[in-house]
């Protein structure tokens, strides 16, 4: 039964994050913690979701032309590097503080995702300047993902649609390529330092393979639109959790 019921958790997480592009770790990692598993562990383990989500939203992205390549292959350097520093954070510091931060930065992104009403709805043109921001503050995000998971991973739309200029779809696919690296990069380093429950984390791993290609589909039937709304209500719900409770 309690493998049945991390596999249910584990679909029902990434039918929101195959909507909304991320997020899934808002329920996860706190899941984990609840059912009795160290912190540490608990993000670690949580990490094998992430590569379900990863691999069933890139089954269901393919061929949808929505993957922009020209930002694969950085993106890839990018959150190798980011990820490996993000674990080594999460052996080496207490989290609580990082939670805070992590509320209050969900809760101060949602006004943005209103501040032009084409963002995100389709492709726009931004500045040099603009992608370079983006790069800066994508790295970060990654970091503290790979720390501490906590839905961090839903600010990362938001960065792809302001500064980059991507749709909401384009973001989710984008970053799905990169993300199968990041997911496996953070899963060797966890399972070398020996934070990994192994059954766990097969099981939710394929519940969030099966729920991700079922949010995905969502996604793709409802538009952009849809999505942005699902995120908004990820990023504020995610926010009041870690800022209040």
């Amino acid at each position: 039964m309690d493998l049945l019921f991390v596999f249910c958790i584990g679909f029902v997480a990434s039918v929101l994050s195959g909507i909304a592009g991320g997020g899934g770790g808002l329920i996860t990692s706190p899941f984990f913690v609840l059912f009795g598993l160290p912190p540490q562990v608990a993000v670690a383990t949580a990490k094998f979701g992430g590569v379900g989500v990863t691999l069933g939203a890139l089954l269901k992205l393919r061929g949808t032309g929505n993957v922009r390549y020209e930002y694969v292959i950085p993106l890839i350097i990018l959150v190798v590097i980011c990820s490996l520093v993000g674990t080594r954070l999460l052996i080496s510091l207490d989290n609580e503080t990082v939670t805070r931060v992590i509320g209050g930065l969900l809760l101060f992104s949602v006004p943005f995702l209103f501040l032009k009403k084409e963002t995100g709805l389709v492709r726009i043109k931004t500045s040099k300047l603009a992608h370079v921001i983006g790069y800066v503050l994508y790295a970060p995000v990654v970091i503290l993902q790979a720390a501490f998971g906590s839905g961090i991973g839903s600010l990362l739309p938001l960065i792809m649609t302001q500064l980059w200029g991507f749709t909401f779809l384009e973001s989710a696919a984008t970053r799905r390529v990169p993300g199968i690296v990041a997911s496996f990069t953070s899963l060797f380093a966890y399972a070398a330092y020996g934070v990994v429950n192994y059954q766990y984390g097969v099981v939710i791993l394929c519940g969030s393979f099966c729920g991700s290609w079922v949010g995905t589909h969502i996604a793709l039937r409802q538009g952009n639109v849809f999505v942005k709304y699902v995120l908004c209500a990820l990023l504020l719900v995610g926010g009041t959790k870690f800022l209040f409770f």
